[in-house]
């Protein structure tokens, strides 16, 4: 993991409490990404428009620190956002800073690594960002394994007789 973690926007048409974008806030979170969700209130699947003007304004309630629903559909919600609640702060993981990423760290990744991670994405179109998260995360929870096996060894080692 970077010694500065990626800001992350995420964002859905299922809404702030889907089980979906709640999973993923709680996996890139415990992966130490800085994350914040800007998603709409209730579920807008196939209202990607842009609503809202300004004789009627869209309402965001902060519903945890630094995340946020809309009342609005999924494209004003990730533009509100990028342009409006995260404005100066871009977030890292756009596909070219991920494809950019990518190429700049493709070798640190192990072999396995890859392989994993495209096994993963096979049946379906990943986008480089989610390429990258998963690298991130398997990256991460590998060092996690090395540290518990090396704490159970110096265990092993200071309790022999």
């Amino acid at each position: 993991m970077a010694s500065t973690p990626f800001n992350i926007i995420l964002t859905n048409d299922d809404g702030f409490d889907a089980p979906g974008i709640q999973t993923l806030y709680a996996a890139l979170v415990g992966g130490g990404f800085n994350v914040h969700i800007v998603a709409p209130h209730v579920n807008r699947s196939a209202h990607s428009s842009l609503g809202g003007t300004a004789a009627n304004p869209i309402d965001i309630t902060e519903f945890s620190p630094g995340n946020y629903f809309v009342d609005g559909r999924p494209a004003t919600a990730t533009l509100t956002g990028l342009d409006d609640l995260f404005a100066g702060q871009q977030p890292d993981l756009g596909e070219e800073s991920a494809l950019k990423g990518l190429e700049k760290n493709w070798s640190k990744y192990t072999s396995a690594e890859r392989t994993q991670c495209a096994a993963r994405m096979a049946k379906h179109s990943p986008s480089y960002v989610e390429f990258l998260i998963c690298l991130e995360m398997m990256e991460d929870s590998l060092d996690r394994q090395d540290q518990e096996r090396a704490a159970f060894k110096s265990k092993r080692s200071n309790n022999k007789p």
